[in-house]
């Protein structure tokens, strides 16, 4: 039975892998959360608006000296519970931005990125769990997107498609370009490493949209490589 949470409406999966981590974390541990969007090429905080009310804050991703790929100015709270977690999340996911197409009333127009810093006493390194929600990809045609909602959904291709060129070079062994769009530069350190990275692919049995499970279940397959 999937936990539930008041006033959060979520998937399973971030709940079962937030009660798990509180649930395996050391008594002392410090979980420290941050939560962000990526909508036309352009990172927001979703957990922080500007003075202006609902106003998004810009950020930019830069390189630290260590190497890493950082989203500087990027709000983080220390959280002590699953729910008080949750709660954040949910608080968060009103912000992000969506929008009516003739496929989906509610489409997701961003890629949303929850990132969780455990930092275990004794214990010099940080394990750090990043959740992304990727936005949908919709045929325009089908979709009926016109002016700004066709420019996101350009936008949205556009990353999954360099995605999925960084996953295929990674299984053909050959160099990936991490710097094609700013979801596959933030997502550099998921895939390389000593990471262990799960792709969860939501599949319809519609013969309607069989032409985006069939591109769901072969991005999945280049994943499972």
């Amino acid at each position: 039975e999937i936990p539930r949470v008041t006033g959060v409406q979520t998937c399973a999966l971030p709940i079962y892998a937030i009660g798990d981590l509180f649930a395996w974390a050391a008594p002392g541990a410090t979980v420290v959360a941050s939560y962000f969007q990526i909508y036309n090429e352009v990172c927001t905080d979703l957990l922080t608006t500007s003075a202006k009310a609902d106003e998004p804050v810009e950020l930019h991703v830069r390189m630290d000296a260590d190497g890493r790929t950082q989203v500087v100015g990027l709000r983080e709270v220390v959280v002590s519970t699953a729910d008080e977690l949750l709660a954040l999340v949910a608080d968060g996911s009103a912000r992000r931005a969506t929008t009516g197409t003739a496929v989906n009333e509610t489409s997701s127009r961003s890629h949303a990125v929850l990132q969780i810093a455990l930092k275990q006493p004794a214990r010099p390194l940080v394990a750090k769990l990043s959740l992304i929600d990727l936005a949908g990809s919709e045929r325009a045609t089908r979709a009926n997107t016109t002016g700004q909602a066709f420019n996101e959904a350009k936008n949205i291709n556009h990353s999954l498609l360099a995605l999925s060129k960084v996953i295929r070079a990674r299984v053909e062994g050959t160099k990936a370009n991490y710097r094609e769009s700013k979801l596959t530069r933030l997502l550099e350190d998921s895939l390389t490493g000593g990471a262990t990275t799960t792709m969860v692919c939501a599949c319809s049995p519609a013969a309607s949209v069989f032409d985006e499970t069939l591109q769901t279940l072969q991005r999945a397959h280049e994943v499972k490589q």
